[in-house]
């Protein structure tokens, strides 16, 4: 299993990565046909826009898996109590499920209505219900995400007892 995690891991990484390099390379052949050839390409806007928004949303889901997502040094710097930290541990990792099942949710009820409006990108003909596909996706993610973490932690503080 911990073998399928760090693979899923790898790939999570890869794909912001990736994304991330294609959307600034999107938007250096737009400044590049914009201001050096004159022929510049308002399509690629909508484009880099949409690659950016995975990327970023994606970059947050891999930011979660790695449990870095919320600095609490300061809090813990104040807390002398090990069942203190302990109930802010739980409280992030369990914030985070429920965020994560909101984003899933939310995702897919904004997807689903710009599905009914029948909504596009004026230059590409992009369905706007297509780009909102990445919150619902991302959404599941990272509730498959938290919802591990929540259970390690969970498992690990009931073998340390």
């Amino acid at each position: 299993m911990k073998k399928i995690v760090q693979i899923y891991k790898k790939v999570e990484e890869i794909a912001c990565g990736a994304l991330t390099l294609l959307g600034l390379a999107i938007i250096l052949y737009n400044v590049v046909c914009r201001y050096v050839l004159h022929n510049p390409h308002p399509e690629t806007d909508e484009i880099c826009m949409i690659i950016l928004s995975i990327a970023i949303i994606l970059g947050f889901s891999v930011d979660a898996g790695e449990d870095n997502y919320i600095d609490m040094d300061l809090i813990y710097a104040s807390l002398k109590s090990r069942a203190a930290i302990v109930f802010f541990d739980l409280f992030r990792k369990v914030c985070l499920c429920v965020y994560s099942v909101f984003i899933a949710f939310y995702g897919y009820q904004a997807m689903a209505m710009q599905r009914m409006t029948g909504r596009a990108f004026p230059l590409t003909q992009i369905p706007f219900w297509e780009a909102y596909t990445i919150i619902v996706f991302v959404g599941v993610i990272l509730t498959i995400t938290s919802v591990g973490q929540l259970i390690g932690y969970v498992t690990d503080l009931c073998k340390n007892k």
